[in-house]
């Protein structure tokens, strides 16, 4: 019996799962805001609706035998009824639910990766009083780049800081996370897959290449 594959999602990244999808035998159900955007059209069948529409996500669970996702910013209320579908065994979901609600939160992310002696930039986890704020500065040193807990992507909810004055007038308030700036770098991706059996394949790295426009 042919799969069939829940897709939250109808961007770019949606729109090559669905042109991956039928060299795998698999066909592809795509949640997505506008039926007549182009991942739709290459999608075996489209649900429209928003990612926080109950009843479109409702939908697409009784349509498909596992769900995964294009980005990681899903609305709480999207994982938790994906959670209780995963435990009525309705479906599976790949990546972990576990696992999306850590890459949503990058406070969560930087203690986990502490918590397992991960490399990563030195950081600091602020309140937003401008006592924590100096702290934070004063041990990381400026420029310092200031990044939002959740809702961040594509660039968005992150900022640098670049001095004394930039703390004062432009730091967000509330809980965030302040990163040591990395300055000049070169960025390498590589995609690891892992299968249910534990075995694992890799693509090649991956020079990644940013627009200057776009930059920090």
């Amino acid at each position: 019996m042919t799969k069939r594959v829940g897709i939250i999602g109808d961007g770019q990244l949606g729109m090559m799962l669905c042109e991956a999808a039928p060299a795998l035998e698999l066909n592809t159900v795509m949640l997505a805001s506008d039926a007549s955007c182009p991942a739709a059209q290459l999608a075996s069948d489209v649900v429209v609706g928003a990612m926080d529409d109950a009843q479109a996500l409702e939908r697409l669970i009784q349509s498909c035998d596992v769900v995964t996702y294009e980005r990681e910013d899903l609305p709480r209320a999207t994982v938790a009824a994906l959670r209780t579908a995963e435990g009525a065994g309705q479906l599976r979901c790949f990546p972990p639910l576990d696992c999306i609600e850590m890459l949503q939160d990058k406070v969560r992310q930087k203690r986990w990766y502490a918590d397992n002696q991960l490399e990563s930039l030195p950081f600091r986890i602020v309140d937003g009083s401008i006592a924590a704020l100096q702290d934070a500065a004063q041990s990381l040193g400026y420029p310092l780049v200031q990044k939002a807990p959740r809702g961040g992507f594509d660039g968005r909810g992150v900022q640098l800081l670049r001095s004394e004055a930039d703390l004062r007038e432009r730091a967000w308030p509330g809980e965030t996370l302040l990163e040591q700036f990395a300055g000049a770098f070169r960025e390498i991706a590589v995609l690891v897959v892992r299968a249910e059996d534990g075995e694992r394949c890799h693509f090649g790295p991956v020079d990644m290449t940013f627009e200057p426009d776009y930059a920090v």
